[in-house]
């Protein structure tokens, strides 16, 4: 899906029953329930594909803050592999170009 300014994310229904921003929200909130109740870490390799889906090649801005703040709590909650919070941190978010960090991304 190519970003088109005639279609909002809102408006998006890929599967015609959830919009764009929807379908986002519910797979990081279960990928992070999942993590959680399953008392599973985040591995640096499927960090990376996140991050890489949705902050580098976002199809929508909202896409990359909901990736920033999603990254953000569990990185607060010790989701997180130990060692990959740093590794991902001076990898990923270090060497994202600036004029795609927002205010939610530099926290």
């Amino acid at each position: 899906l190519e970003t088109k300014s005639n279609i909002l994310p809102e408006e998006y229904y890929s599967d015609g029953r959830f919009n764009h921003n929807q379908q986002i929200h519910e797979r990081l909130n279960f990928l992070k329930f999942t993590l959680k109740e399953g008392r599973m870490y985040l591995s640096a390799e499927h960090s990376k594909t996140i991050w890489i889906c949705l902050a580098e090649a976002a199809v929508f801005p909202n896409d990359r803050e909901q990736c920033f703040r999603w990254f953000a709590e569990i990185i607060d909650e010790d989701d997180f592999e130990p060692k990959a919070a740093k590794d991902f941190i001076q990898s990923h978010l270090m060497k994202l170009e600036p004029h795609l960090l927002t205010d939610l991304g530099m926290k």
